[in-house]
């Protein structure tokens, strides 16, 4: 608790209520800098140089803490910070349970409205700020329930293409677009593994989160494993360049389009004669605008 909190210290029923308040604007402080320094320690290993093999282990043995709440600090500060682009100062007075709640629903386009919106800042037309009510936890749940709902509806008029089986798809790119587009198309993937074997695929999970700055899913750093094994395996069955041509095609199959491998300067200077010759095949069409 820091020097400056001045909570109440008596045991009346207004001092009890006032100190509550205070503790908890002390934790709303605190989570921002936890988890800040939980991301340098996690993606820098910072806890191999104090003797710790894992950041479970340090967060667990070291600090006291549930590993789960040490990573939901972690991710609340990757998400604003990192992804968003949102100044801490920008989070003061964003409760910890506002920020966890805000998590699937904020973007880089929306994080400052939402952080407006869970303090409850009330602007006039010119923008200064008229007053600020902080949400409570349901009426912040239910403004995420609306947002989700409206977005989930969106995804009807989404333009569809027609499947090699059954029904109309939604296109690939305009899917993965929609922060929340309403339709899991995941499938479940589970397995029971010995302690020795849970060990080995946790670490290298982890290692795999730990190559991007944004926060990654478990099931895509999985996919970035396995995609790195049948990358090596090839390259060993196979020739050498084997192992780029495969996962150039696993680019084109997350990403769309065709990859074009450049291998000297005259394949670059040949391509940059078609560009000239055909540039209608190396660009978006443009849309009639009627």
């Amino acid at each position: 608790m820091s020097a400056e909190s001045k909570e109440p210290q008596g045991e009346s029923p207004n001092e009890v209520r006032k100190r509550v308040k205070q503790i908890k604007k002390d934790i709303d402080l605190g989570y921002i800098q936890l988890g800040k320094d939980f991301y340098l320690i996690y993606h820098r290993r910072l806890y191999q140089t104090w003797g710790h093999d894992s950041f479970t282990d340090y967060v667990e043995m070291e600090v006291g803490m549930a590993q789960q709440r040490a990573d939901r600090c972690r991710r609340i500060w990757t998400k604003f910070v990192k992804e968003c682009g949102i100044k801490p100062k920008e989070l003061d007075g964003l409760g910890y349970t506002s920020a966890l709640q805000l998590l699937p629903v904020v973007t880089s386009s929306t994080a400052r409205d939402w952080i407006e919106k869970a303090k409850g800042v009330v602007r006039d037309e010119a923008g200064k700020v008229l007053s600020k009510s902080p949400l409570s936890y349901r009426d912040l749940a239910l403004e995420i329930t609306k947002a989700k709902s409206h977005s989930a509806s969106s995804v009807a008029d989404l333009p569809v293409a027609k499947g090699p089986s059954s029904g109309p798809i939604i296109l690939a790119d305009e899917l993965d677009s929609m922060e929340t587009p309403g339709v899991d198309h995941r499938r479940p993937f589970s397995v029971r593994c010995h302690p020795s074997q849970y060990k080995v695929l946790d670490a290298a999970i982890a290692e795999a989160k730990r190559t991007k700055a944004e926060e990654m899913a478990d099931n895509e750093a999985l996919a970035h494993v396995a995609t790195e094994f049948l990358a090596a395996r090839m390259s060993k069955e196979e020739k050498p360049l084997v192992r780029v041509q495969f996962l150039l095609s696993n680019l084109e199959t997350c990403y769309g389009g065709k990859f074009v491998w450049i291998k000297d300067d005259d394949a670059a200077n040949f391509l940059a004669d078609c560009m000239q010759q055909r540039p209608d095949l190396f660009s978006e069409p443009v849309e009639n605008e009627e």
